[in-house]
Order: structure tokens, then C-alpha cells, then sequence
């Protein structure tokens, strides 16, 4: 026995199609990433092979595009700046709340 319910293994097994024919198309668009990120001579980041695919009619998010191959081209990876509010007061801003600092 597997510990599985019934319904969710015969689910799982219908979907094996689906599973295959979508790691196909990922495998594709990781080798078409790779194929823009050699032709721009390892220049372009996420953001642009974003906007390259977009050009090419591929429908899919630059987070999606870094994590497909952000294992073998780290430049790929998006790294977004952390947040850091500004309360310092000598900038004149609002400044940090009574009773906080």
C-alpha cells in the first residue's frame, strides 16, 4: 500500500500526460533562455530575456524566466532590494515615531 487515498492516486496517474507535455515546453523555454542569454554574450539578465521571449510571443513572468535557469546562469537570478523604510531625522522627514527610539 502506498498511504495514499484512491482518488488522489488515480488523479495523480491521469495527470502523468499533462506533467510530461509541461516539462517538455519547460525544457524548451530553458533551452531558448540559454539561446538568448549566449547570443547577448552573457549580458541580459532576467528582465531583458523577459522582455526577449515577450517579443517572441511567450507568455510567462521574469520571476518564471530566473527560476528556470537560474541554476546553471546565476546572472539570471533577480534580486530585489530590500525594503528600508527612511525614519532617519536628519533627512527632515517624518522621522521615527515617540516613543520607539
Amino acid at each position: 500500500m502506498l498511504g495514499v487515498a484512491r482518488s488522489w492516486y488515480h488523479a495523480w496517474q491521469r495527470a502523468g500526460p499533462q506533467r510530461a507535455e509541461r516539462a517538455a515546453r519547460r525544457a524548451e523555454l530553458v533551452q531558448e533562455i540559454r539561446g538568448i542569454f549566449e547570443a547577448s554574450k552573457r549580458r541580459y539578465g532576467a528582465p531583458r530575456i523577459h522582455a526577449e521571449l515577450r517579443d517572441r510571443g511567450h507568455h510567462l513572468s521574469k520571476r518564471m524566466v530566473a527560476k528556470l535557469d537560474t541554476r546553471k546562469n546565476p546572472a539570471l537570478t533577480l534580486n530585489w532590494p530590500p525594503f528600508r523604510p527612511d525614519t532617519r531625522r536628519e533627512q527632515g522627514g517624518l522621522g521615527i515615531s515617540p516613543g520607539t527610539g
